[in-house]
């Protein structure tokens, strides 16, 4: 396969073409708190792109996954318009966790923007995965 298609054979723009702009409605999110997050997807020049075609019935994904893969979320925000998606999510403990938002902008192609954010605390050492 080749490395600039996804699993089915789409363009993945992997440029700077596209931005996010991530937003938490607190400023220190909390362990088992509602954070509520906006992602808002624009262009090169700041405009924001309003048209997003459907991806596996969506039209954005965002994993939530912590630093040390204890956890893992696969939730699908609400498209507002005008290039803005919210949703909101709960996180368990205290870390680090990287969001990847997959969206599919018409006429730009698949992409994935992902930030990392910090929840207060210390993570949950008793919600480790054993293999």
């Amino acid at each position: 396969m080749d490395r600039n298609t996804n699993h089915e054979g789409h363009l993945s723009i992997h440029d700077e073409s596209v931005q996010a702009s991530w937003h938490l409605s607190s400023p220190n999110p909390q362990p088992n708190e509602d954070i509520s997050v906006t992602i808002e997807i624009r262009d090169t020049n700041g405009k924001r792109l309003e048209n997003f075609e459907i991806s596996h019935e969506k039209q954005m994904h965002l994993i939530v996954v912590s630093k040390d893969l204890s956890f893992l979320n696969h939730i699908h925000p609400e498209y507002k318009g005008k290039g803005v998606f919210q949703v909101k999510t709960r996180l368990p403990s205290g870390g680090e966790y990287k969001l990847v938002a997959d969206s599919v902008p018409e006429g730009v192609g698949s992409i994935a923007k992902n930030t990392w954010i910090t929840v207060s605390g210390e993570p949950d050492r008793f919600n480790q995965i054993v293999l």
